[in-house]
């Protein structure tokens, strides 16, 4: 992989992602009363997503974050998977709470889940930062790698992964029997457990996660990139991520001389537009950046890609 020049890296990219979906960002108000108070709230709640997703046909979990009074998932699934689903998960969480908290019970029976598509690559990249940047927005001493009831610490983490494959500890029929009051579970029960709850490696496709990102650095830098804001989520998810005109740059030499065994600056016309589009659709580069880096004039790129027009994702 490391071989690969950066466009052929995209291309992979695209090619995993349109392979798979449909794909949804599924999540809950911030508004909702105080859910989980306590490690094992937390842990419990892992295991019964864990449980859910394993015994849902149909659903692939890519992405996920527990917080103290809402969640956020990014899956994939058709209608009717994705509304038994929800149904399972609802269920299954309020009779964690049934004993203790009757009220919070009854509420989570009703819980509001609501559904964005995701429909392309980059939104799919976004949704996945979003997620995990979720507590690391809100506490200083967190950061999208190391919050624990999240799934952000699990791509491109070997080290993670190796404890994970170094547990001797396993759930068994009894113990989820007692977490969930229930019998649904008995053929998905037997997982590797870490940290009190059911391993992420066991559910989270990671991998696809990875596989969607041209490389770990990729990966590390969206989630140090600022993609959301409290206070306008729905924009935020649809922004795009910009890239440096260097990086762009270097991008752009790559596929002249992969695609058309010549310099950039020997290239046609035709040619230097088919690297304008690529570079617009897949790394949203602006059409300053465009006019910076190509040295083609402002007024042309303006023409194929008016202003008011975003740059489209793939």
């Amino acid at each position: 992989m490391n071989s690969m020049l950066r466009f052929e890296r995209e291309e992979l990219c695209s090619s995993k992602f349109n392979g798979a979906g449909p794909y949804y960002h599924l999540f809950t108000s911030e508004d909702f009363p105080l859910i989980f108070t306590k490690n094992k709230e937390y842990a419990a709640a892992i295991s019964i997503l864990a449980l859910c997703t394993l015994a849902s046909r149909g659903i692939e979990l890519y992405a996920f974050c527990l917080m103290s009074n809402h969640l956020h998932l990014l899956l994939s699934g058709d209608e009717k998977s994705l509304q038994d689903f929800c149904a399972l998960l609802r269920k299954y969480l309020s009779r964690l709470f049934a004993d203790v908290n009757p009220a919070l019970s009854k509420q989570l029976e009703e819980w509001e889940i609501s559904t964005k598509e995701v429909t392309t690559l980059q939104q799919f990249r976004n949704t996945v930062t979003y997620i995990h940047r979720n507590p690391f927005v809100l506490y200083p001493d967190i950061t999208p790698f190391t919050y624990p009831w999240s799934s952000g610490k699990a791509p491109f983490s070997p080290d993670t992964y190796a404890r994970h494959n170094e547990s001797a500890e396993y759930s068994s029929i009894r113990l989820i029997r007692a977490l969930t009051k229930s019998r649904q579970f008995d053929n998905v029960s037997k997982r590797k457990m870490v940290d009190g709850h059911i391993s992420i490696f066991e559910f989270c496709n990671y991998k696809f996660v990875e596989s969607i990102f041209p490389c770990a650095r990729e990966y590390y830098f969206a989630h140090i990139k600022k993609v959301e804001s409290l206070s306008d989520f729905t924009y935020q998810l649809s922004e795009q991520i910009t890239r440096p005109d260097r990086e762009l740059a270097e991008i752009a030499n790559e596929l002249s001389h992969k695609r058309y065994n010549q310099p950039l600056r020997q290239i046609t016309n035709d040619q230097l537009i088919t690297i304008i589009r690529f570079l617009r659709d897949h790394y949203s580069a602006t059409n300053k950046q465009l006019h910076r880096i190509l040295g083609v004039p402002i007024e042309v790129i303006d023409k194929m890609y008016p202003l008011s027009a975003p740059p489209k994702q793939k």
